[in-house]
Parts: C-alpha cells; structure tokens; sequence
C-alpha cells in the first residue's frame, strides 16, 4: 500500500537542470540595470529565491522601481533564451511517467511564473503527467511556497497530513510543506547549499533521481 497518494514537486533543481538559463538571465539583468557583474559560484546560492529577493540583495540601488526593471530585464531574456537554457534530470521522465500510471496526483510548486513553468514542462514533454502546475504570478503574487502548497490543498481539497509529500532541494521547501502540515523530501542533487537540511525534519533525503523512484514506486 503506498504512503502517499499526493506528490508536489518543485521545479528548479528538482524536476530540472535550470542552472545555465537562470545564472545567464541574472548576469543579464544586472548588467543591463547596474552595469553590474557578479560571479558564477554566488548567483548559484540565488537559485530558488523569488526575483524580488535575490536583487534585494544584490543590486546596489533597491528601491521598488529598480527591483522590477531588473525583473523586467531578467524576464526579457527568458522568455526568449533562458526559459530553454535547461535540461531534466536524468530519470525525470521515466520517473513521472511511473508515478502517473501508479496512480499519484502530481503537482508543481515553484516560485517562476506559472506560463513559464507550463512552457518549461511542455518542451519536455512532461506536462501531460501534473494534475496542475502552480506557481507565482507575472505581478509577484504568490511568491512563496507556502502560499503555493497552500493554493494547491485547498483547490483539490487535500486533506493536510501523511498522504502528501513536498519535494524540493531548498529549505524553503521544507518550511512550505511543514506550514501546511505536509512532509518534505529533501532532494540533495539540485541547487541548495550544502547541509542546508541537516537540522530539518525532513521524511527523507534524496540523492538521485532513482532514489525518488526507490522510495515512490
């Protein structure tokens, strides 16, 4: 008998190698809003943040107006270039086909736009296996994760509780889940910093795409 009947993956990181796009449209953003240059390695730690936090903390002028010009700029080149700058994770597929046919309800999380991440599985082919794809608006609305795991239990009417599990790399992940009394898997492969789970309670780690598999199927 399976433990959990509800799924909610994250994307970046989890689902997708989205490093290059990200890291380029970051580089490209700063350049264009601040003639601004920062290094490969520190934008990496970035990655999974909303957009409105990372240049919070980043750029030189944080004033509301120069946040969404970099967010405009970070979007121009995306849209275009980054939003394909991207790759599954091995397993990934084969992953979510077994988990469809096995019976789960598979959901998405992340804090990119939603048409983005619909784009994103689409190219993939993959967007076929998710009961709904979740994520945060164009205006910056619902730009947390748990608002977003929040959205997903209350439209399906999801009992919170042992049958649904998060899984993600970041910690933000882990605090989505356990505000809406969920568990969390910890995916060890993507973009989180190192032991960045180690003093969360977390169900269980994951190391490969397989050991999801190991666990789900």
């Amino acid at each position: 008998m399976r433990k959990y009947t509800n799924i909610i993956f994250d994307l970046d990181g989890t689902v997708t190698d989205s490093k290059e796009g990200i890291v380029k449209c970051l580089q490209y953003s700063l350049e264009k809003t601040e003639n601004l240059r920062m290094p490969e390695e520190q934008l990496l730690l970035f990655i999974g943040a909303p957009l409105s936090e990372i240049y919070g903390e980043v750029l030189i002028d944080t004033s509301d107006e120069n946040i969404q010009k970099a967010v405009s700029a970070y979007r121009e080149r995306f849209a275009i270039k980054g939003i394909y700058e991207n790759k599954l994770y091995p397993g990934m597929e084969v992953l979510l086909k077994k988990l469809y046919e096995t019976g789960y309800s598979i959901f998405l999380a992340t804090i990119k736009p939603k048409n983005y991440a619909e784009k994103i599985l689409e190219h993939f082919n993959i967007l076929k296996y998710f009961t709904f794809v979740m994520g945060t608006g164009m205006n910056g609305e619902m730009s947390s994760k748990e608002e977003l795991i929040k959205h997903i239990i209350e439209r399906y009417s999801i009992k919170p509780g042992a049958s649904t599990i998060m899984i993600g790399d970041r910690d933000l992940d882990y605090y989505g889940a356990e505000a809406n009394n969920i568990k969390c898997g910890a995916v060890l492969y993507g973009y989180g910093r190192e032991n960045e789970f180690e003093n969360l309670n977390v169900e269980v780690s994951f190391k490969t795409v397989e050991d999801i598999e190991k666990f789900l199927v």
